[in-house]
Protein backbone atom coordinates (compact mmCIF):
# COMPACT_ATOMS: atom_id res chain seq x y z
CA UNK A 1 0.00 0.00 0.00
CA UNK A 2 1.53 3.31 -1.05
CA UNK A 3 0.72 6.84 -0.03
CA UNK A 4 -0.94 8.81 -2.84
CA UNK A 5 2.08 11.06 -3.50
CA UNK A 6 4.46 8.12 -3.82
CA UNK A 7 5.15 6.82 -7.31
CA UNK A 8 5.20 3.04 -7.30
CA UNK A 9 5.64 0.95 -10.43
CA UNK A 10 2.35 -0.85 -11.08
CA UNK A 11 4.06 -4.24 -11.24
CA UNK A 12 5.33 -3.75 -7.71
CA UNK A 13 2.36 -2.00 -6.10
CA UNK A 14 1.28 -5.11 -4.19
CA UNK A 15 4.80 -5.59 -2.83
CA UNK A 16 5.22 -2.13 -1.30
CA UNK A 17 4.82 -2.41 2.44
CA UNK A 18 3.47 0.12 4.96
CA UNK A 19 6.98 1.13 6.09
CA UNK A 20 7.58 2.48 2.58
CA UNK A 21 5.36 5.34 3.71
CA UNK A 22 8.02 6.34 6.21
CA UNK A 23 10.76 7.26 3.74
CA UNK A 24 12.69 10.18 5.18
CA UNK A 25 16.20 11.12 4.25
CA UNK A 26 16.07 9.26 0.96
CA UNK A 27 17.28 11.53 -1.84
CA UNK A 28 14.43 12.88 -3.93
CA UNK A 29 15.83 11.36 -7.09
CA UNK A 30 15.94 7.87 -5.58
CA UNK A 31 12.71 5.92 -5.26
CA UNK A 32 13.01 2.99 -2.85
CA UNK A 33 10.58 0.11 -2.56
CA UNK A 34 10.65 -2.34 0.33
CA UNK A 35 9.19 -5.78 -0.20
CA UNK A 36 9.38 -9.28 1.18
CA UNK A 37 12.18 -11.28 -0.37
CA UNK A 38 11.55 -14.05 -2.84
CA UNK A 39 13.76 -17.05 -3.61
CA UNK A 40 15.25 -15.28 -6.61
CA UNK A 41 16.54 -12.50 -4.29
CA UNK A 42 18.68 -14.82 -2.21
CA UNK A 43 21.81 -14.69 -4.39
CA UNK A 44 21.95 -10.90 -3.97
CA UNK A 45 21.35 -11.17 -0.22
CA UNK A 46 24.00 -13.86 0.22
CA UNK A 47 26.55 -11.93 -1.85
CA UNK A 48 26.01 -8.69 0.06
CA UNK A 49 25.94 -10.35 3.49
CA UNK A 50 29.14 -12.26 2.70
CA UNK A 51 31.01 -9.21 1.44
CA UNK A 52 29.82 -6.82 4.14
CA UNK A 53 30.53 -9.14 7.07
CA UNK A 54 33.86 -7.29 7.28
CA UNK A 55 32.01 -4.38 8.91
CA UNK A 56 30.88 -6.68 11.71
CA UNK A 57 34.23 -8.22 12.55
CA UNK A 58 35.55 -7.80 16.05
CA UNK A 59 38.88 -5.99 16.27
CA UNK A 60 39.73 -8.33 19.15
CA UNK A 61 39.69 -11.61 17.24
CA UNK A 62 42.33 -13.13 15.02
CA UNK A 63 40.32 -14.07 11.95
CA UNK A 64 41.03 -14.60 8.29
CA UNK A 65 38.61 -12.44 6.34
CA UNK A 66 38.21 -14.96 3.53
CA UNK A 67 37.33 -17.72 6.03
CA UNK A 68 34.72 -15.48 7.65
CA UNK A 69 33.21 -14.62 4.25
CA UNK A 70 33.11 -18.32 3.34
CA UNK A 71 31.42 -19.18 6.66
CA UNK A 72 28.90 -16.36 6.16
CA UNK A 73 28.10 -17.53 2.63
CA UNK A 74 27.48 -21.12 3.83
CA UNK A 75 25.42 -19.90 6.79
CA UNK A 76 23.21 -17.73 4.58
CA UNK A 77 22.60 -20.61 2.16
CA UNK A 78 20.11 -21.79 4.81
CA UNK A 79 17.86 -18.81 4.08
CA UNK A 80 16.04 -20.75 1.40
CA UNK A 81 14.93 -23.21 4.09
CA UNK A 82 13.54 -20.58 6.46
CA UNK A 83 12.27 -17.87 4.13
CA UNK A 84 8.62 -18.75 4.72
CA UNK A 85 8.83 -19.36 8.47
CA UNK A 86 6.35 -17.27 10.44
CA UNK A 87 9.08 -16.13 12.84
CA UNK A 88 11.45 -15.00 10.09
CA UNK A 89 11.28 -12.02 7.76
CA UNK A 90 13.64 -10.99 5.00
CA UNK A 91 12.96 -7.67 3.29
CA UNK A 92 14.61 -6.23 0.20
CA UNK A 93 15.21 -2.59 -0.70
CA UNK A 94 15.22 -1.92 -4.42
CA UNK A 95 15.15 1.13 -6.66
CA UNK A 96 12.52 1.98 -9.27
CA UNK A 97 14.28 -0.27 -11.79
CA UNK A 98 14.03 -3.23 -9.42
CA UNK A 99 17.78 -3.17 -8.69
CA UNK A 100 18.79 -4.63 -5.34
CA UNK A 101 20.05 -2.01 -2.85
CA UNK A 102 20.08 -3.88 0.46
CA UNK A 103 18.25 -6.15 2.86
CA UNK A 104 17.26 -6.76 6.46
CA UNK A 105 16.79 -10.16 8.11
CA UNK A 106 14.68 -10.37 11.27
CA UNK A 107 13.96 -13.30 13.57
CA UNK A 108 11.40 -13.60 16.34
CA UNK A 109 13.34 -15.08 19.23
CA UNK A 110 14.01 -14.86 22.97
CA UNK A 111 17.69 -14.31 22.01
CA UNK A 112 19.44 -11.85 24.37
CA UNK A 113 16.41 -11.68 26.62
CA UNK A 114 17.07 -12.57 30.23
CA UNK A 115 13.35 -13.08 30.74
CA UNK A 116 12.74 -15.43 27.80
CA UNK A 117 10.39 -12.87 26.25
CA UNK A 118 9.96 -13.14 22.50
CA UNK A 119 11.24 -10.13 20.61
CA UNK A 120 12.27 -9.08 17.13
CA UNK A 121 15.98 -9.51 16.47
CA UNK A 122 17.75 -7.93 13.50
CA UNK A 123 20.16 -10.65 12.45
CA UNK A 124 21.52 -8.83 9.41
CA UNK A 125 21.21 -5.41 7.84
CA UNK A 126 23.24 -4.45 4.78
CA UNK A 127 23.00 -1.70 2.19
CA UNK A 128 25.29 -1.43 -0.82
CA UNK A 129 27.99 1.09 0.01
CA UNK A 130 27.19 3.39 -2.91
CA UNK A 131 23.76 3.92 -1.29
CA UNK A 132 24.99 4.66 2.24
CA UNK A 133 23.69 7.90 3.69
CA UNK A 134 20.52 7.90 1.60
CA UNK A 135 18.13 6.67 4.30
CA UNK A 136 17.80 3.10 3.04
CA UNK A 137 19.07 1.52 6.28
CA UNK A 138 16.54 3.60 8.22
CA UNK A 139 13.76 2.49 5.92
CA UNK A 140 14.71 -1.17 6.34
CA UNK A 141 14.83 -0.81 10.13
CA UNK A 142 11.41 0.81 10.11
CA UNK A 143 10.13 -2.21 8.21
CA UNK A 144 11.65 -4.45 10.90
CA UNK A 145 9.80 -2.37 13.50
CA UNK A 146 6.53 -2.87 11.61
CA UNK A 147 7.12 -6.63 11.39
CA UNK A 148 7.82 -6.78 15.13
CA UNK A 149 4.69 -4.77 15.95
CA UNK A 150 2.56 -6.95 13.66
CA UNK A 151 3.73 -9.96 15.68
CA UNK A 152 2.49 -8.26 18.86
CA UNK A 153 5.98 -7.92 20.35
CA UNK A 154 7.28 -5.08 22.47
CA UNK A 155 10.95 -4.97 21.52
CA UNK A 156 13.23 -4.99 18.52
CA UNK A 157 16.87 -5.78 19.28
CA UNK A 158 20.15 -6.20 17.43
CA UNK A 159 23.85 -6.76 17.98
CA UNK A 160 26.64 -4.66 16.52
CA UNK A 161 30.43 -4.80 16.68
CA UNK A 162 31.87 -2.10 18.93
CA UNK A 163 34.11 -1.04 16.04
CA UNK A 164 31.19 -0.34 13.67
CA UNK A 165 30.64 3.28 14.73
CA UNK A 166 28.68 4.15 11.60
CA UNK A 167 26.06 1.50 12.39
CA UNK A 168 26.00 2.42 16.09
CA UNK A 169 25.22 6.05 15.21
CA UNK A 170 22.42 4.91 12.90
CA UNK A 171 20.86 2.70 15.57
CA UNK A 172 21.09 5.39 18.23
CA UNK A 173 19.51 7.94 15.85
CA UNK A 174 16.54 5.58 15.54
CA UNK A 175 16.07 5.26 19.31
CA UNK A 176 17.97 2.04 20.03
CA UNK A 177 19.63 1.98 23.46
CA UNK A 178 22.61 -0.02 24.65
CA UNK A 179 21.23 -2.80 26.83
CA UNK A 180 24.15 -5.17 27.37
CA UNK A 181 27.88 -5.31 26.87
CA UNK A 182 29.66 -8.42 25.65
CA UNK A 183 33.26 -8.98 26.75
CA UNK A 184 36.01 -11.07 25.23
CA UNK A 185 39.22 -12.51 26.62
CA UNK A 186 41.72 -14.59 24.69
CA UNK A 187 42.63 -17.60 26.82
CA UNK A 188 44.84 -19.70 24.53
CA UNK A 189 47.69 -19.10 22.08
CA UNK A 190 49.25 -16.14 23.80
CA UNK A 191 48.30 -12.91 25.45
CA UNK A 192 45.43 -10.74 24.45
CA UNK A 193 46.64 -7.51 22.88
CA UNK A 194 43.82 -5.16 21.95
CA UNK A 195 44.43 -2.95 18.92
CA UNK A 196 45.55 0.60 19.42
Amino acid sequence: MAIPDQVVPAAQADNVLPAANLIKGVKKNLQVNIRKAALNDLDNVIDLASEYIIYSLSPYRDVLIEKIKEFRRKDFQNLKNILDFEKTALYIAENEKGEFLGHILIFITPFESAMGELQGYIFDLAVKQEYWGKGIGKLLIRQAEEFTKEKGLNYLTLGVSSSNQRAIKLYESLGFKEERKKFIKKVINGNFNPPG
